[in-house]
């Protein structure tokens, strides 16, 4: 529309707003792992910058085949792949082709509100301008691939601190379909969900994403015994995600009072990125 944007937007609800871009280049670093996260993180970048939400990718590769060999072809992959694990975002397909010089990208799809919609215009004094990158990086990337850069210019990896081993976290998913646990007393069973919910803390912040789908539901309502802990977990920041479909079964869905309403395509997506799913 004129205003040079990262990507295109087009409305498809009052609610709902598709984000599509494309975006791939020539290597920027000699590591193909790392190049590969380079330019997913670059194409992702353009969801982000219209203020929407990643949700599916495709592949987009020209590579010398006979020059780098398959190795260096699944080194570039998995470092996109990474980042768009990363993203929470779904890689459904690609396309390939032979070419002389390597070149890697991909095209995302992500979701936005219409009227949340970030452009580049509109821009007033005193508003926060936000620079992911050092200015200059470009310009510095340019010169490195012509020889022209110093050496004091250039960073390398071991220049900045590596996250450990340690540090990385597992991202666990807990899937309740009910709102009492186990099969037998329908009292006991209430009591066990209330307990088995008050204790959620103790997973510290490995818990990850808490979805309700049929019963579960129910326990998101506004006289739900574990409302107000389900309330204190999302505003410490875990993500708590409702099945739409089911609300809307049981006449519930004005009734919610917390989490985010979704759809079976956001539970899947969400099953497949957890490194563990517990199913209640």
């Amino acid at each position: 529309m004129g205003t040079a944007d990262d990507a295109g937007v087009y409305r498809i609800s009052e609610d709902l707003a598709l984000i599509q871009t494309v975006d791939f280049f020539t290597p920027i670093v000699d590591d193909p792992y790392d190049f590969g996260r380079i330019s997913a993180a670059n194409a992702l970048s353009d969801v982000y910058a219209m203020g929407g939400v990643p949700k599916t990718a495709m592949n987009l590769v020209a590579f010398p085949m006979q020059k780098l060999g398959k190795d260096g072809l699944r080194a570039v992959l998995a470092g996109g792949n990474e980042k768009l694990k990363e993203a929470e975002a779904v890689l459904i397909g690609g396309h390939s082709i032979e070419d002389d010089e390597l070149k890697y990208g991909l095209s995302i799809t992500g979701f936005v509100h219409p009227q949340h919609i970030y452009t580049n215009k509109g821009l007033r004094l005193g508003d926060c301008l936000i620079l992911t990158k050092p200015l200059g990086t470009g310009i510095i990337n340019t010169a490195i691939k012509g020889g022209l850069a110093s050496s004091e210019t250039i960073s390398k990896p071991e220049d900045f601190p590596q996250p450990k081993a340690s540090d990385q976290k597992q991202k666990i998913m807990v899937l309740i379909a009910t709102d009492r646990l186990g099969n037998g007393d329908d009292e006991l069973g209430k009591k066990l969900i209330i307990s088995f919910i008050k204790t959620f803390k103790e997973m510290g912040d490995e818990l990850w994403r808490l979805v309700l789908v049929n019963n579960g539901v129910k326990l998101t309502i506004d006289d739900s015994p574990v409302l107000e802990d389900l309330v204190a977990y999302e505003n410490d920041g875990l993500t708590i995600l409702v099945c739409g479909t089911c609300l809307t079964h049981f006449g519930l869905l004005e009734a919610k009072e917390v989490g985010e309403t979704t759809n079976m395509l956001d539970i899947v997506t969400a099953m497949q990125l957890a490194d563990k799913v517990i199913n209640i």
